[in-house]
């Protein structure tokens, strides 16, 4: 679908914001298609479905990490007060992300728990400092 409306409506530039399993499935998809996505902003996300469960069949950025193109850009979103995906998930995510030399910032929403966590004060200014670059 994203390719498709990337396609359609002749875009040199895709941002992509997701939040929670958007999230997954946006950052996942930078591995998959390297040229598709060039600025993603990441909230109260999952990066490696791993941690989570047991099945075999799924797959998340971290099975595609070393496929991931260096020019995109990365703005992961964590709330302080977020139990669903708690902020040691998108610290360690950043942390992987910049140790295989990738563009991401680490935006904190403090007090922020996971419903809305995309459109807090901290991640719209992040929104807006990819698109404006």
């Amino acid at each position: 679908l994203i390719k498709a409306l990337k396609d359609k409506y002749d875009a040199s530039t895709l941002t992509y914001i997701g939040h929670s399993a958007g999230c997954m499935m946006g950052a996942t998809l930078t591995g998959i298609d390297p040229e598709l996505i060039n600025n993603i902003v990441c909230a109260g996300g999952v990066y490696n479905i791993h941690e989570k469960t047991d099945a075999k069949d799924l797959i998340s950025i971290v099975d595609v990490l070393d496929k991931v193109s260096k020019k995109t850009k990365f703005a992961l979103v964590y709330g302080t007060k977020d139990d669903i995906s708690v902020p040691k998930t998108t610290i360690d995510f950043y942390n992987l992300a910049k140790s295989k030399g990738l563009n991401a910032i680490l935006v904190e929403a403090k007090d922020a728990p996971h419903l809305d966590l995309d459109m807090t004060n901290e991640s719209v200014n992040a929104i807006l400092e990819l698109v404006e670059e």
